[in-house]
């Protein structure tokens, strides 16, 4: 973790204006077919990340693929939007659903990357969103193919976002709810004073 409201990333620390802020932050995990679903090893962490996401209080959206194929357990999605095309805002109303939840920040997972990910990821930062893609949370449909989409997003000092491993996500949400616990037990301490 950076300086304890940013996450470690590559080109720069995510979120650029420095503050992470749950509230303001969506999880959008994004499937394309069944053919490049996550091995166990990256579902588990997959998992991981979705479960401290919720537990920071991160909305937690799925763009499954057209035969609504998802990866996310029942109960723990904020919000999921049908896609007719590879991008997650072209014909859907997903910019609407993430600015009535005042989402400014994306974290993104994709299965595989290169199709709608890479693609929702430059759409999300063309309206402004502040992304970041899970290099280890995703799938490729190629080993050269996923490391060339990965590598654009970086290029020209993180045109379309950053990249991080998962770890230092799961440090900032950590580092949030402990900043929270934090809080709540100064507030009971002096309410009991």
């Amino acid at each position: 973790m950076g300086d304890g409201v940013t996450a470690d990333s590559r080109p720069y620390l995510w979120p650029w204006h420095g503050e992470f802020a749950p509230r303001r932050t969506g999880l959008l995990v994004i499937v394309d077919g069944t053919s490049a679903l996550p091995n166990a090893p990256t579902t588990s962490l997959l998992l991981r990340v979705v479960s401290a996401a919720a537990a920071a209080g991160v909305a937690i959206g799925e763009l499954p693929d057209q035969a609504g194929t998802t990866l996310v357990p029942d109960g723990l999605s904020d919000f999921v939007v049908a896609r007719p095309h590879i991008g997650g805002f072209s014909g859907t109303d997903l910019d609407s659903v993430l600015r009535r939840r005042r989402i400014t920040d994306l974290v993104l997972a994709g299965f595989p990357f290169e199709l709608g990910a890479d693609c929702t990821m430059r759409q999300a930062n063309d309206l402004g969103y502040e992304c970041l893609a899970l290099t280890d949370c995703c799938s490729g449909l190629a080993p050269d193919t996923l490391a060339g989409a990965i590598s654009s997003i970086q290029m020209s000092g993180g045109i379309f976002g950053v990249v991080a491993e998962s770890a230092a996500v799961l440090d900032l949400f950590a580092h949030h709810e402990f900043v929270a616990a934090e809080a709540t037990s100064i507030i009971s301490r002096s309410q009991r004073a």
